[in-house]
């Protein structure tokens, strides 16, 4: 199946997954496939799995966990690592 791009507003991101805000109406258990992008970083193709959502004033929330197969897992980590220290060195530079 081919879509189009769904845009979506970070709430919070570890390694094992991320939160977001997102007009897009998914359901638990739903697979999903996100490119990340921070300034010029980019984690493209990461699979997912919806684990929880919930909804409040026309707003959808999800908590989405990372599935990494065992070929991949260590270029993906390396990569959401690199993206982890540059959000917390924007934040901290921010804060």
């Amino acid at each position: 199946m081919f879509r189009r791009p769904i845009t979506a507003d970070c709430l919070h991101f570890s390694l094992s997954g991320i939160q977001v805000q997102t007009p897009a109406q998914l359901r638990v258990g739903q697979p999903v496939v996100m490119d990340l992008i921070v300034n010029d970083l980019r984690v493209e193709e990461l699979a997912g799995v919806v684990r929880s959502a919930s909804a409040a004033d026309d707003k959808h929330y999800y908590e989405i966990d990372f599935r990494m197969d065992a070929a991949t897992r260590a270029n993906t980590l390396h990569c959401l690592r690199h993206l982890d220290s540059h959000v917390r060195q924007q934040l901290n530079l921010a804060g």
